[in-house]
Formats: C-alpha cells, structure tokens, sequence
C-alpha cells in the first residue's frame, strides 16, 4: 500500500507542477488547457482512484487562476502568504497535496519560519541548496512537507500534508 501511496503522490507532483508552470505565465493555448483539465477531471482522477483504491479529489487550473483549498482541508495548518493555489488533490485517507506558484522563495521562507516558530509543531528535516529548499514538519495529528524550486522568475511549491495515524 505504501508503494501505491508513493505512486499517487508522484501523479499528484507531476499534476501540481503542470499546474503551476500554466501559472507562471507559460502561454497554454485554450484547446490544450480544455484538454489538460479533462483528462485531470475524468481521466487522471480515475486512475489514482483505481490505483490507490480510494476517493481523491484533483482541482487544476490550466488557465493561471488560482484554485480553492480543499473543503476538507484541517484547520490549524499554516499556508504560504503571497503564493498562488494552482492545483490541489486531497483524498479522506491519505491527505492532501497543495500546489503553489511564487515569485520567488520569499513564501516558501516565510511558511518554513512559521512552522518553527510554533511550538506545536517540530522540524524533523530540512535541506537548504540553490534552487531547492525543502522541509518537513510534524505535530500529534499531522506531517508536513513542503518543497520550493525555482530559478528566474519561476518557483513553485508543492505541499503535502499526511494526517498522522494514531
């Protein structure tokens, strides 16, 4: 079941990164984003359903605009200020992967000191290069991971958070 969750959670990266590459301004010309948010909507949802044997949810603009957070996403979990919501996926079992486009690693920064500033929450790993910051933290009920790339003018940031079982 693990490798079928690793599975899911690569789709899902590969969908959130689609979806905020569109959102940086990468021109996408309307037949093709009709075309990606079908296949996300019908196609891509179904197989992550029949692969992981659960209900997920995937919400993608292909357009640039932002998208809502899940309805089901925990409150008490902190998000990045000044960074766009591109793509979302969220399943009851597994949680949830939020996708992010920035202008820079300013909100990825700024969540990261967030986290450590709250108590309730511990750092368990970070790592820091050029290009790529990422970090995980976690509390009684749930795991965060979160991961910055970019270069230019182009960064994004995928978001993972796993609820904890006890």
């Amino acid at each position: 079941m693990a490798n079928v969750k690793n599975q899911v959670a690569i789709v899902a990266l590969v969908i959130a990164l689609t979806g905020s590459l569109a959102a940086c301004g990468n021109p996408v010309k309307d037949a093709v984003d009709k075309a990606v948010g079908n296949a996300v909507d019908n196609g891509v949802e179904q197989v992550i359903e029949n692969a992981a044997g659960e209900d997920v949810d995937i919400n993608v603009n292909t357009d640039g605009s932002a998208v809502d957070l899940p309805a089901d996403f925990p409150s008490g979990i902190p998000l990045p200020d000044g960074a766009k919501l591109t793509s979302t996926l969220s399943s009851p079992d597994s949680g949830w992967n939020l996708s992010y486009s920035m202008t820079d690693f300013a909100p990825a920064d700024r969540l990261a000191d967030a986290y450590k500033a709250d108590s309730s929450w511990e750092a368990s790993y970070e790592s820091i290069s050029e290009g790529l910051k990422s970090w995980m933290f976690v509390n009684g009920s749930y795991q965060v991971v979160f991961l910055a790339v970019g270069d230019a003018d182009q960064y994004v940031m995928t978001m993972t958070v796993s609820p904890i079982s006890q």
